[in-house]
């Protein structure tokens, strides 16, 4: 059975010249000639070509968005997802420069397995720029994070407390939210330095975010915890103390205000 070449289709506005049809639209061939072959081949015009390509980018873009979304699932907690160093209130603080630095510096940092621990009281930002990292190592790299608290692994479900324990150590950035906040019990305990030991065993980066002070990371009240605390503070050579008015308290003077403009003062 012989090989049936595909004509060149003609649409509105196409012309032909010198045996060769034309684009109505950019003007520029849509067929060709090869010797031997009596059909008249179809090419891509110009604007065929510009069309392909922007669909090209389009799918491009909707996979990269696609994998994006994916690796947010990481992070376990809507609120996490809306830090990002934009909202950032203190940019020229150290916390905001170190932060910055640390994801400009990702691949170094992921290559030397160097974290930051973020200490200070409730409201001072820890969270917050944990959180601006994990986003932006998300979005500029691509890479996995896990973002979660320690008591949510804690209280897990084992069905899920199996998946979450692969991911402590598969994931490029493991993100600990409140650590020392869980509750104080044997089994909590266990569970804790089960989850430093796979990181640590992992060679991979670790972030921690703590209302406790680095002098009780190094000298713990419990001594239960001094070995975990004790490779916390070995895998978290960056260490930053935050201060100053509380994040949450600054948020809910600013709403109290927009509901002053809105409502007038005597409804506040």
């Amino acid at each position: 059975m012989l090989f049936k070449f595909p004509n060149a289709e003609k649409s509105p506005g196409d012309y032909m010249h010198e045996g060769i049809l034309y684009c109505g639209h950019c003007k520029t061939p849509k067929s060709c000639r090869i010797e031997g072959i009596p059909a008249l081949l179809p090419i891509f015009c110009k604007c065929s070509k510009e069309s392909y390509q922007r669909m090209d980018e389009e799918m491009k873009r909707q996979r990269e968005l696609a994998k994006i979304e994916k690796l947010k699932q990481g992070l376990h907690g809507a609120i996490y997802h809306k830090f990002v160093f934009e909202k950032d209130v203190r940019p020229d603080s150290n916390a905001s420069l170190v932060s910055r630095g640390y994801v400009s510096n990702w691949e170094k940092m992921k290559e030397g397995n160097i974290g930051i621990m973020f200490s200070g009281d409730v409201g001072t930002g820890k969270t917050f720029y944990a959180a601006c990292i994990a986003n932006e190592i998300i979005e500029k790299y691509k890479n996995s994070v896990l973002m979660i608290s320690v008591s949510e692994i804690i209280n897990a479900d084992i069905s899920v407390k199996d998946e979450l324990f692969e991911k402590i150590s598969a994931v490029s950035l493991l993100i600990l939210d409140d650590v020392g906040a869980e509750r104080r019990t044997s089994y909590g305990y266990e569970q804790f330095e089960n989850i430093i030991n796979l990181r640590d065993l992992s060679g991979k980066p670790l972030v921690i975010t703590t209302n406790l002070s680095i002098a009780e990371i190094r000298k713990p009240p419990d001594i239960a915890y001094s070995r975990a605390y004790d490779r916390i503070d070995r895998m978290c050579p960056q260490k930053l103390v935050l201060t100053g008015t509380s994040f949450r308290k600054r948020i809910a003077e600013q709403k109290r205000r927009k509901a002053m403009e809105i409502l007038g003062e005597d409804c506040i």
